[in-house]
């Protein structure tokens, strides 16, 4: 027995039922394992050392075996088993939290296809035992909306590998459509400089009114001067 001798002889109360358990086989959060394992037990005890006798009947396989090979009168209180056990199997947190990101990732509304795709792999490599259905369950799910998400839910990859060529296809043609577009506003561009280049140039407003001037009649200039004689007579009485 792993027990130390104070876990061997725990009473238990009278009418203990013990309850179901959510079995634990070395894959999952251990932690949320922890907390629903302690949340049925609270209902039929409130003693830790029933805890610490009942916590095998909820693990299986791996998880199981892990816990029976344990050395002897090793486990002395709940909490240290709940210590070991998230010591033994606290590295599927780390994975699961990927898993989550996985999930989560979404494609920003500027960035390119090749960027998102690449975002995802780069998470992707970070899940040692990730299966291929789910990786390419949660790709689409993120990709804005377009062609390649419409193509994605009609027709589902069978494989990661299916779903790495078709992303690769969209990108061909997005980065092809992009290119073309910067060609074609490069070209705009040249030609706006052209005909700014070909169009006249404005003479400056002062050279406009003296070349206005000189070209007046000697009789105008008089006319001119005279209106503003009379002008000049009827507001300052000159």
């Amino acid at each position: 027995m792993s027990f130390t001798e104070r876990l061997v002889v725990v009473p238990l109360c009278k009418g203990f039922i013990l309850p179901q358990f959510t079995q634990y086989n070395d894959t999952g959060d251990p932690i949320k394992h922890l907390q629903g394992f302690l949340a049925k037990m609270t209902i039929t005890s409130n003693n830790p050392g029933v805890y610490a006798n009942a916590f095998s009947n909820s693990l299986s396989d791996k998880a199981l075996d892990w816990y029976m090979a344990l050395p002897l009168k090793s486990i002395d209180s709940y909490q240290q088993t709940a210590d070991m056990f998230i010591a033994k199997f606290g590295s599927s947190i780390q994975e699961h939290q990927d898993e989550r990101a996985l999930m989560d990732i979404q494609q920003g509304p500027n960035e390119s296809l090749r960027s998102y795709h690449k975002r995802y792999n780069d998470i992707l490599l970070t899940i040692p035992q990730v299966n291929n259905q789910v990786a390419y369950m949660d790709f689409y799910p993120g990709l804005t909306y377009g062609k390649l998400k419409k193509a994605l839910v009609l027709e589902t990859p069978l494989s990661k590998d299916e779903l790495t060529a078709r992303v690769r296809q969209y990108v061909e043609v997005e980065e092809l459509k992009n290119k073309e577009s910067h060609t074609k506003d490069l070209r705009d561009v040249i030609v706006r400089k052209r005909n700014r280049s070909k169009s006249p140039k404005k003479t400056p407003v002062w050279d406009r009114i003296h070349r206005d001037r000189g070209s007046l009649k000697k009789s105008d200039h008089m006319s001119i001067h005279h209106r503003r004689g009379w002008y000049d007579a009827r507001v300052f009485g000159n």
